[in-house]
């Protein structure tokens, strides 16, 4: 979609209190190369690890095969990656997609990474298979993650046929 319909989407959408939220997938790129800039080509950009992951090795989630559109798939800063603080406007509603947790076994560096991943977006809470709490998220109780940052996320394209079965 060209910038400007979309800025004229928007507009329009908030002359009745509509509000947009675009879905940006950062880590997919298409297989057409050819619209990527010459500059971002060269392979030591490109993670290359050919194998299943183990959600329990953090270094798997974030430079496995490429193909997953979660945010923990991609690193924070304290792991050596200035992509979250480079992409982020805070002038924006920002949110990323962290199912379960960004890493398994290990929950005091889980809680770590969450938190950090809260400096810089929302995240979603997505353990609740449709049944939302009334009073907190499952991450409000993780040190330095307040209810605001957090995003109910009972049903997406990855859960809808668990849902329909649950609803059977």
């Amino acid at each position: 979609m060209n910038c400007l319909i979309l800025q004229r989407l928007c507009t329009e959408a908030d002359r009745y209190g509509i509000h947009v939220i675009v879905d940006v997938v950062a880590n997919h790129l298409a297989g057409d190369h050819s619209n990527i800039d010459d500059s971002l080509k060269p392979s030591t950009y490109w993670h290359n690890y050919n194998g299943s992951i183990h959600y329990n090795n953090r270094y798997e989630i974030t430079h496995g095969d490429i193909g997953w559109d979660a945010a923990k798939h991609i690193s924070l800063p304290s792991e050596s990656c200035g992509f979250w603080s480079s992409v982020i406007d805070n002038d924006l509603y920002n949110y990323g997609e962290i199912l379960d947790c960004p890493v398994t076994e290990n929950e005091t560096l889980a809680n770590s990474l969450m938190s950090e991943y809260t400096d810089y977006m929302s995240v979603t809470d997505s353990i609740y298979s449709g049944n939302v709490p009334t009073c907190f998220a499952n991450w409000t109780t993780v040190n330095g993650i307040d209810n605001d940052e957090v995003v109910y996320w009972a049903e997406s394209h990855d859960t809808f046929s668990q849902c329909l079965q649950w609803r059977s």
